[in-house]
C-alpha cells in the first residue's frame, strides 16, 4: 500500500524523516504542557484547553510568514530555522520553576515557540517533498508524508511519554515524605495523578507534602523530557540541512515541470 520505494531517493526519504520528527516533537510537547496545566498547575481540563488554544496565535503567524520567507532562502533554510525555534521553545520549558517567574507565562511561550517553529517545518516540507517527486509518485508520497506524521505523533507520546514517566519516578521517591503506607507510596512514585489519588486519603499536611513532592519531580521530569526533545531537534536541523541541500531554484523547477 505505500511506495516504499520513494524513500531510497535522498531528497523525498528525507523529507518524510523530517515530517515524522516535527510530528514527533509537536506531539511530545502537547503531552507534557497539558499534563503540566492539568496535574502540575491544577487547572481542570476545560481550563487548561482553553490556556492552550493560545499559543496557535503564533501558528497562525508562523505558516505565511515561512511561506514568504522559503521564496527569498529557500524551503530547507527555512526549515532548518523552524526546527531551531522549536528547539529553543523546549529550551524555555526547561526554565520552569514553581517557585520562580509565573510558570504558565513560560509555559505559553515555550508552547508557542514551538507550535510556530514546528508548523513552519510542516507546511514547508509538504509542499517541497511534492516538488521534487516525480509526477506519476506525487499520491504516493504525499501518502508516505501523512502516514509519517501519525506515526511521529505516536512515537512522540509514547517514547517522549516514556521519558518523563521514568525521570518521574526516579525523582519522586527520595521527596516522598517518612510513613506513607505501601500502597500510598507506590501509587505516589508511578505518576502524578496516581499521586493525587493517594494524596486524598491521607492527612491534610501528609497529603501536602505527598504533592509537592509529586510536583517537583513532575518539574524535574518536565526538563529532562524537554532537554531530550530540544537535542532531537537540533539534529533533525542537521538532517534537514544535509538531506535536503539544494540550490533555491531546484524545487522551483522541479515544481515548474510538474506544471
Amino acid at each position: 500500500m505505500l511506495d516504499i520505494r520513494a524513500l531510497m531517493e535522498r531528497r523525498i526519504g528525507g523529507s518524510i524523516l523530517v515530517n515524522f520528527i516535527a510530528t514527533f516533537a509537536l506531539m511530545a510537547s502537547s503531552l507534557v504542557n497539558t499534563q503540566f496545566l492539568q496535574s502540575v498547575l491544577g487547572y481542570s481540563p476545560f481550563v487548561a484547553s482553553l490556556w492552550s488554544v493560545l499559543p496557535s496565535v503564533a501558528v497562525g503567524a508562523a505558516a505565511p510568514i515561512a511561506a514568504k520567507l522559503s521564496q527569498t532562502y529557500g524551503r530547507p533554510r527555512v526549515m532548518i530555522a523552524g526546527f531551531g525555534i522549536a528547539a529553543l521553545g523546549f529550551a524555555v520549558l526547561t526554565q520552569i520553576r514553581l517557585e520562580s517567574f509565573s510558570p504558565l507565562v513560560i509555559v505559553l511561550v515555550g508552547a508557542g515557540l514551538i507550535a510556530a517553529g514546528i508548523v513552519s517545518v510542516m507546511t514547508l516540507v509538504t509542499d517541497y517533498v511534492v516538488g521534487v517527486a516525480p509526477v506519476d509518485r506525487a499520491g504516493a508520497v504525499g501518502g508516505l508524508i501523512e502516514t509519517s506524521s501519525e506515526l511521529g505523533g505516536a512515537f512522540g507520546i509514547a517514547l517522549l511519554g516514556c521519558v518523563l514517566a521514568a525521570v518521574y519516578r526516579n525523582s519522586v521517591s527520595p521527596l516522598l515524605p517518612k510513613g506513607l503506607t505501601p500502597e500510598a507510596a507506590h501509587a505516589a512514585e508511578q505518576t502524578i495523578a496516581g499521586a493525587s489519588s493517594a494524596a486524598s486519603q491521607l492527612p491534610a499536611e501528609t497529603a501536602s507534602h505527598v504533592m509537592d513532592a509529586s510536583r517537583e519531580a513532575f518539574v524535574t521530569s518536565m526538563h529532562t523530557t524537554c532537554l531530550v526533545a530540544g537535542v532531537i531537534l537540533v539534529l533533525a536541523a542537521i538532517i534537514t540541512a544535509v538531506l535536503l541541500r539544494d540550490k533555491k531554484t531546484d524545487v522551483n523547477t522541479a515544481a515548474s515541470s510538474r506544471a
